[in-house]
């Protein structure tokens, strides 16, 4: 048993890894900018977006991409053809597609609540003080807006990396990905309850791992929160 879930969870754990190295920093530098210049074409333009990304479903952002890179311009493989028990780093090409299908979706969500979050931050008591003492708007916004928005951006990260995880069930599927969410699928097609239980049971567990990790970075993120559960 351990031998059929292990390495799928390896591949997905790759896969969110990865996901998550391209959508969380760019989530947070175009919600930032958003947010610090709130109402502006820009930020409508930007929002508007995220908004377009956050509601695209998995098997409809997979589908496109796979059509667009694939098949019109072949510029990446259509299907994630690797050995299961190597991983995906052994052929890169293969994650670059489904990465970015869980990244359009992901993106959006990030983005959308940074850039609520940067934005109420920056109507803050703190960040008028700070530009009435002449601050740099760059150094308002990193120094005062986003430090006092960095645990909303914590929580937000990790509801994306749990997103991630739910999504990969859908994206892994689209492009033949030999990773947990594909294992789900099949394995409930072929009624095998004992390997579906078990990679369930993985899933929940990273589930509470993640859950637990926000909660302890929520803590040291935010002050007040120390304080009231001393």
């Amino acid at each position: 048993m351990s031998e059929l879930v292990w390495p799928r969870l390896r591949n997905t754990l790759i896969l969110g890894l990865v996901t998550a190295a391209v959508t969380f920093p760019l989530a947070i530098l175009v919600g930032s900018w958003a947010g610090a210049r709130a109402g502006s074409r820009g930020d409508r333009i930007s929002s508007t977006l995220g908004l377009v990304f956050m509601t695209l479903p998995e098997f409809a952002a997979g589908t496109l991409l796979v059509y667009l890179f694939g098949v019109r311009l072949r510029l990446l493989p259509v299907v994630s053809a690797f050995d299961p028990d190597i991983g995906p780093l052994s052929e890169p090409a293969t994650l670059v597609l489904p990465a970015l299908s869980l990244a359009l979706i992901s993106f959006g969500f990030a983005m959308r609540y940074v850039r609520s979050s940067v934005a109420e931050s920056m109507r803050s008591d703190c960040v008028r003080m700070a530009r009435l003492n002449g601050f740099p708007e760059r150094q308002v916004l990193f120094r005062y807006g986003l430090r006092n928005a960095l645990a909303p951006i914590i929580q937000v990260s990790s509801l994306t990396f749990l997103g991630l995880l739910a999504g990969v069930v859908v994206t892994e599927t689209v492009f033949s990905y030999p990773g947990l969410g594909a294992l789900i699928v099949t394995t409930s097609l072929n009624r095998d309850f004992t390997t579906l239980v078990a990679a369930s049971t993985v899933i929940a567990a990273l589930y509470a791992i993640m859950n637990i990790a926000n909660d302890v970075a929520l803590l040291y993120a935010n002050p007040r929160l120390r304080k009231t559960t001393r």
